[in-house]
């Protein structure tokens, strides 16, 4: 998991988390001690990223109806896949996909203090999201680059960025 806190603006309270899926649920539970993280205390969005052949995490439901620090989850499903294309029946992020998670970051980013981002293993999906919102933020997006942990899915990125740039972030 890394955590980078925003500087500047409204975003000076803002971090952004990125966990694999069970570290999320855990934080989210509040059992989070036993994956290595803190459990969600603060105004918190998660964006649930899940591959097409898994359920989507319906346990993130109770958990946000029980821990009011949840304030939203928006659910994505796509495979990991670096394409704009699907191959061998995987299916990358969509333009819809983007939109939902700039949506709810839209609605969401001045009623919390965190933002996690998780996939079913918090390496590629997840870190690529964070970094866009990072970006959007006005934070630079190099330490999920660069910092070793992550491998982002550059597909994944160019896909946020775009749908990030045609709502004027970057203006």
């Amino acid at each position: 998991m890394a955590v980078f806190a925003c500087k500047g603006g409204y975003e000076n309270r803002m971090q952004i988390k990125v966990m694999h899926r069970e570290q999320c649920f855990a934080a989210a539970g509040g059992y989070g001690q036993e994956y290595n993280t803190e459990n969600i205390t603060i105004p918190t969005m998660i964006i649930s990223i899940s591959c097409l052949d898994k359920a989507i995490p319906n346990r993130l439901e109770k958990y946000r109806r029980e821990n009011k620090s949840i304030i939203n989850v928006a659910y994505v499903q796509f495979d990991d896949i670096d394409s704009s294309e699907t191959i061998n029946g995987e299916t990358p992020m969509s333009k819809s996909d983007a939109k939902t998670i700039v949506d709810a970051f839209m609605k969401y980013k001045d009623r919390v203090e965190q933002i996690i981002v998780h996939c079913d293993a918090g390496y590629s999906r997840s870190p690529a999201v964070a970094a866009a919102l990072a970006k959007a933020l006005g934070m630079s997006d190099e330490v999920y680059f660069s910092s070793g942990q992550y491998c982002p899915n550059r597909h994944v990125y160019r896909m946020m960025m775009n749908e990030l740039a045609a709502r004027n972030f970057f203006d």
